[in-house]
């Protein structure tokens, strides 16, 4: 069986990202397990990791998406950050869930406030075909720094799922109306 040098390429893709997807789930997750909920043991989450092989158009519109997010993020632009979400979003804050436009709006307009004053520092993202993740490190005002983490997929110029985690959130709650 041969194979030409793109399908070497790609496989070796599968094989370095779904690597450093189980280092995450192996070292991360009982981390953040510990952070997030109070006596909780560390336990090794069994998920499977699966890979999407994206072509070069979903990354690109995926980019399109956080651009035009991280810009209505910087902004504090409600309208403008939910246009990216639609009522089948699904936002996934410290292990509570939100659904849809009401509740999503709600999760950012409490976020605005929270980052209102301070320092936030987002690092580079990575994209890579439907998902976006990132890692930030925010201070508010007279107060820590906090470490936090999202993750985003993104369909067809949406938001689907968003993911985020941070113990900032322990400190200061997002509580929006369900």
């Amino acid at each position: 069986m041969s194979m030409n040098l793109l399908e070497v390429v790609k496989r070796l893709k599968v094989w370095v990202v779904t690597a450093i997807g189980l280092c995450f789930v192996g070292f991360s997750a009982p981390a953040l397990a510990d952070a997030s909920v109070p006596n909780s043991e560390a336990i090794v989450n069994s998920n499977v990791l699966a890979y999407y092989m994206a072509d070069e158009d979903t990354t690109e519109e995926t980019e399109a998406v956080w651009e035009h997010h991280i810009q209505a993020w910087d902004n504090s632009d409600l309208e403008e950050i939910m246009s990216d979400y639609s009522e089948d979003s699904i936002l996934i804050l410290n292990n509570t869930v939100y659904e849809g436009i009401d509740q999503v709006a709600g999760v950012f307009d409490r976020l605005f406030d929270i980052f209102a004053d301070g320092n936030n520092i987002i690092a580079p993202e990575t994209i890579e075909g439907e998902v976006i993740y990132i890692t930030w490190n925010y201070t508010p005002p007279n107060d820590h720094a906090y470490d936090g983490t999202d993750s985003f997929v993104v369909r067809n110029g949406i938001i689907e799922y968003q993911t985020i985690a941070s113990r900032l959130y322990e400190t200061y709650p997002v509580c929006p109306m369900m």
